[in-house]
């Protein structure tokens, strides 16, 4: 649930964000994630909830990939099979058998690339609201929207996304659309007008 200062309370379970630029999409989106406090007035979002925030540009540092996707887990035939079959699902197969390569990936990888291994590493920890900056920029419009069908197909999953592309836009079911300092959600397929909710910001 998200509560913006008018007092009234919108439930985002599969929204996408649109607004002309400078509107504060991003900066909501980094509120979301609890890694910005810019502006004013309330988010409530639920206890106990794993919260992934994924930018237009993952950070890959050095290391093997299953380095990278298991941070703070024991590399385990469990684990390893868990990572086989996020890089497979999210269409990453090639580098299953790299799992136990190290480098700098973030050189080794194309910006597509990176997006697709970031969200397979964000999987791994199962959360249940993600929370998307642009983050299938680098992938050509078939191969975003599939990334986007199969986000889509986790019914416990909310997912609240900054895209551009009006294909990937129109795949969610709710929109809060930003102008003028002014937010309205409303049904996908209603057209961006009118105003339901204030979003207050300094700047």
């Amino acid at each position: 649930m998200v509560f913006f200062t008018s007092g009234e309370g919108v439930r985002l379970t599969k929204t996408v964000i649109t607004g002309p630029s400078g509107s504060g999409k991003s900066t909501l989106l980094r509120a979301m994630a609890g890694l910005s406090s810019e502006g004013e007035g309330k988010l409530s979002l639920p206890r106990e909830r794993r919260i992934m925030f994924l930018p237009q540009r993952p950070y890959l540092p050095h290391g093997t990939l299953l380095d990278l996707m298991l941070p703070d887990r024991p590399h385990s035939p469990e684990n390893r099979a868990l990572c086989a079959m996020l890089l497979r699902r999210f269409l990453l197969p090639g580098l299953v058998d790299q799992l136990d390569v190290g480098g700098d990936w973030s050189q080794r990888l194309s910006p597509g690339e990176q997006q697709r291994f970031a969200l397979a590493r964000a999987f791994v920890s199962s959360p249940d609201v993600l929370v998307l900056d642009e983050a299938t920029s680098g992938l050509d419009q078939e191969t975003a929207a599939a990334i986007y069908r199969i986000l889509l197909d986790h019914p416990a999953l909310t997912l609240i996304s900054v895209v551009h592309a009006r294909d990937l836009m129109m795949l969610h079911s709710k929109r809060l659309h930003i102008a003028g300092g002014v937010g309205r959600v409303m049904d996908n397929q209603e057209p961006p007008s009118g105003a339901l909710l204030s979003l207050h910001r300094t700047s």
